[in-house]
């Protein structure tokens, strides 16, 4: 079988959490209305009535801008216009070094 076996992904919820976060849950086919179906069934927004709805909606629409950034990335990525050390490096080009920061104190 491909991968690692379900007993070392998944020793405790913590992991089996991060597994679904990171690599499932980016994959996953219709987001925005399992993240409906999870907000205003499962966690029962339908009973607050008109909030319940908006609050549902608003996370649908935030899903669907993230699942197109990621898109977007993965788009970038592969046509080599975005490399991976370019977001990967917490410091931008134009921040000062911590050696210049101390110094102008």
């Amino acid at each position: 079988s491909r991968g690692a076996s379900a007993n070392a992904l998944f020793r405790n919820v913590l992991r089996f959490r991060q597994y679904l976060r990171r690599v499932w849950w980016p994959r996953a086919p219709f987001r925005p209305a399992l993240r409906f179906l999870y907000m205003y069934v499962f966690r029962l927004g339908v009973l607050d009535g008109r909030v319940g709805w908006h609050l549902a909606r608003l996370m649908v629409c935030y899903e669907y801008m993230i699942s197109q950034l990621y898109r977007d990335k993965l788009h970038r990525l592969r046509t080599g216009e975005l490399k991976p050390e370019d977001f990967l490096d917490p410091t931008p080009d134009h921040a000062p070094e911590p050696a210049e920061a101390a110094a102008r104190r």
